[in-house]
């Protein structure tokens, strides 16, 4: 579920998540940050994902003990799509590089438990693999 500008906030799919308690709902960007908090902590069923969530609300929502429920995102296909149709000439590299840089900003902030839990571990639970 897309949220982070208007007509897509978190507290806009309290009913539907709380209607659907067996389905898993991920809340893409977590914004802002402290409705997904408030939704992920009365909803088992609400989880989040990172694309393009900045490191201080990723640990926002660690600290709200919510690690478990966090996934890595990056939106991309789609962000190369915008960039393309704003006329961007992309450098294959570009995102490579940028999703490094990005993983060690928020490898420095976090335990390596929690680390663990955002980029990998977290979506085994969802996708049983």
């Amino acid at each position: 579920m897309h949220t982070g500008n208007d007509h897509c906030y978190p507290d806009d799919y309290k009913s539907l998540i709380a209607e659907h308690p067996d389905q898993i709902f991920i809340l893409a960007h977590s914004r802002p940050v402290d409705q997904t908090i408030s939704i992920m902590k009365q909803y088992s069923n609400a989880w989040a994902d990172t694309a393009f969530t900045p490191t201080e609300d990723i640990q926002q929502i660690i600290a709200a003990g919510l690690a478990d429920r966090l996934m890595w995102g990056t939106d991309l296909p789609l962000m190369s799509y915008y960039d393309q149709l704003r006329g961007k000439q992309i450098d294959e590299d570009y995102y490579l590089t940028y999703y490094h840089c990005l993983l060690d900003s928020i490898r420095s902030v976090l335990s390596t438990d929690d680390y663990e839990k955002l980029v990998w571990r977290n979506a085994l639970k969802i996708f049983k693999i």
